[in-house]
């Protein structure tokens, strides 16, 4: 039967190629999804055929028959409704793009929290196994006596696991999971799983509803291609803007500057020449891409720094080492800004807020780290899973849904009054 259908498209295929000709058929984009299966059953075919004769197994092509299924997106050609549906759904996709970077970014820094929070928890100490249960018998630990239980599926050692976990938490699935954790850590450690149940599940997911939603009810199409022409055209021309207004402030004209009003950190004139070097780098595109590219890759380590890491291996050493460099490269980072706009501007804008406190916070972890009698800041380190927090200041697109949900806070607080 398989093969008379293949042979059934094939003929169609010919039947139109011969009517349209070559370039024609090719034009039409459900022209080229059909022949572009029935290509790869023509090939399935003739490999089948040499093959037959001298005892080769070509199983890759196997693979190709998958193909086969997607001949059912050709019911959209006739039906209109499936079809307007996926077209509305296709074309709200580059707004929900944005909205899933910020659930990744959520889920992420929510995994690494976890790990800093509930890392490691489960230990023999707490009555649960670090060797594999098999038959639900595990093994006995050194230095405790009882039986003891399985790693619970939901753990937060690594962050593979963790992700899963969150992603469990989002679905739906956080009572469990939730009462093991405090079963051994204790009531308050309930706040991190209602955190991610109330941000991610109802806030976050409802938003990409939304998005769908409004899709449905209005021309995306025409929408999305005026608002991407404005925000390219916006984004350069505030690029711009920012530029020579900075520029502006810095050459005063004949006024002379006053001190310390006009002097950044106290010591550097609106002329001076540092000063117009951390503008001009400060607004470069570059600096904000190699911003982002740090970013990324110290929060890379945080991925790799699990709890359950050896502290006297090589990898933990390391991990420290990158540490420091990353809030050395932040502290950089936050001085040059300070110097290109004052302190007072930098502090102004609650992005630079943020950064300014998670750099000091980790500046003192890492003084609690050489002076014993500062142990106690050490809980800090806790913030380090905040650090891709630091992305959303530099995408518009994200910082545009944060801004949004700010405003709705009000509101979402009145209902929760409510209930």
């Amino acid at each position: 039967a398989m093969s008379a259908i293949t042979w059934a498209f094939i003929f169609e295929m010919a039947c139109k190629l011969i009517g349209l000709g070559w370039s024609d058929y090719w034009g039409d984009r459900w022209n080229v999804l059909d022949g572009t299966i029935v290509s790869l059953s023509l090939v399935e075919i003739f490999m089948s055929v040499v093959a037959a004769g001298t005892g080769l197994k070509f199983s890759f092509l196997r693979i190709f028959r998958v193909l086969r299924v997607v001949r059912m997106l050709r019911l959209m050609k006739a039906w209109a409704g499936l079809y307007n549906v996926v077209r509305t759904f296709v074309d709200a996709l580059p707004q929900m793009s944005n909205l899933m970077i910020l659930m990744l970014l959520t889920m992420v820094i929510f995994s690494l929290l976890g790990m800093q929070l509930l890392g490691g928890i489960y230990n023999p100490q707490t009555g649960y196994s670090l060797e594999p249960c098999p038959a639900g018998v595990c093994p006995a630990a050194d230095g405790v006596t009882g039986p003891l239980k399985p790693q619970p599926r939901g753990h937060f050692n690594y962050f593979g696991p963790t992700m899963l976990t969150v992603f469990a938490l989002m679905t739906g699935e956080w009572a469990g999971y939730m009462s093991e954790a405090v079963g051994v850590m204790g009531g308050a450690y309930a706040l991190y799983f209602v955190a991610v149940v109330l941000i991610v599940r109802y806030l976050i997911l409802n938003l990409l509803v939304a998005i769908l939603l409004e899709a449905f009810s209005k021309d995306t199409t025409r929408t999305l291609e005026s608002s991407r022409t404005t925000s390219d055209s916006t984004d350069r021309d505030s690029r711009v803007e920012k530029l020579g207004s900075m520029y502006a402030e810095l050459g005063v004209g004949d006024v002379p500057p006053v001190w310390p009003r006009d002097y950044a950190l106290f010591c550097f004139a609106p002329r001076n020449g540092a000063r117009r070097f951390a503008v001009w780098l400060t607004t470069h595109q570059i600096f904000d891409k190699v911003m982002v590219v740090v970013i990324l890759v110290s929060s890379a380590s945080l991925v790799v720094d699990s709890p359950r890491l050896d502290p006297s291996s090589s990898l933990a050493l390391w991990l420290g080492r990158l540490e420091i460099a990353w809030v050395v490269i932040f502290c950089g980072e936050a001085l040059l800004k300070c110097v290109a706009i004052t302190f007072q501007k930098y502090v102004s804008s609650p992005w630079n807020q943020l950064d300014l406190f998670l750099v000091l916070s980790q500046m003192l972890v890492l003084l609690a780290s050489s002076v014993p009698q500062l142990g106690a800041l050490r809980i800090l380190r806790v913030l380090r899973a905040l650090r891709p927090l630091r992305l959303i200041a530099r995408l518009p697109e994200l910082r545009i849904i944060i801004t949004s949900l700010m405003y709705t806070v009000p509101a979402v607080t009145n209902v929760f009054g409510v209930l």
